[in-house]
């Protein structure tokens, strides 16, 4: 069961320090004809939780194999702290129709990302961005009595305008990560056990599709020597009748 690993991963971010920023991957195995199942039951499980947010899902099937069903998917979400087990553990649930053991998790790994310094960096550009946008406003009112000067002023206070949104913005989307956990989840297909008749069926089809090709090519070059050896033999039927070959 998956529960126990996840577990571990509350207790890690229990013990945190500072503004860290969590993301995890979790690779699971499933039956292919689930592969789509699984996909949904968790995208609807993100859209029904009120913290959830939704990044991307995505599922495609590799047709590159003879042998067998391959079918990928991939959801990632951010998640709140106290929803990260929850989110995990319906992710390795079985769905409808499948047992316990026809999940299997490959993988489940966690990355951490101390973000205090561009937390710190930007906090303090925010604060000197005020500042000086607070100093343009103040002189933009004392200059509204010179048109030229206003107009510089103008333009400098749109500028810091737009960087201290940038700056802001900036500091959200950091502040978000810290708040929230990004949980990436891929589906694989499990590798299906094919039976020897049909392993042998397959490959037979493969040999016959080999030898065909090999006859093909074989009669192509045979219809391009062909006219040369036709000419060759007459022209040693007629050298042998008119006696070229014959001692004098």
């Amino acid at each position: 069961m998956p529960g126990p690993g996840f577990s571990r991963l509350s207790l890690a971010r229990g013990l945190r320090q500072g503004a860290i920023a969590y993301d995890h991957s979790l690779t699971l195995t499933v039956p292919a004809d689930k592969v789509g199942a699984h996909l949904t039951r968790l995208r609807d499980f993100c859209l029904s939780q009120v913290g959830c947010e939704l990044i991307s899902a995505t599922e495609d099937a590799d047709d590159r194999s003879e042998e067998e069903d391959r079918r990928h998917a991939r959801l990632s979400a951010r998640v709140p702290h106290d929803e990260v087990d929850a989110f995990l553990e319906d992710a390795a649930a079985p769905v409808t129709g499948e047992t316990g053991g026809s999940v299997v998790t490959q993988a489940l790994q966690t990355n951490e990302r101390d973000l205090s310094a561009e937390m710190a960096d930007v906090g303090r550009r925010l604060a000197q961005m005020t500042a000086y946008r607070d100093r343009l406003e103040a002189l933009e009112e004392k200059s509204a009595s010179k048109p030229e000067d206003l107009i510089k002023v103008a333009k400098e206070l749109s500028e810091a305008q737009t960087e201290l949104e940038s700056g802001m913005r900036e500091q959200k989307r950091l502040s978000r990560q810290v708040a929230t956990e990004e949980i990436t989840t891929y589906y694989e297909s499990a590798r299906a056990n094919l039976g020897p008749l049909r392993r042998s069926w397959k490959q037979t089809g493969v040999l016959f599709s080999e030898s065909l090709a090999d006859v093909w090519a074989f009669l192509i070059q045979a219809l391009v020597w062909a006219p040369l050896v036709v000419v060759g033999l007459l022209l040693v039927r007629r050298a042998v009748r008119r006696g070229w070959f014959s001692r004098s």
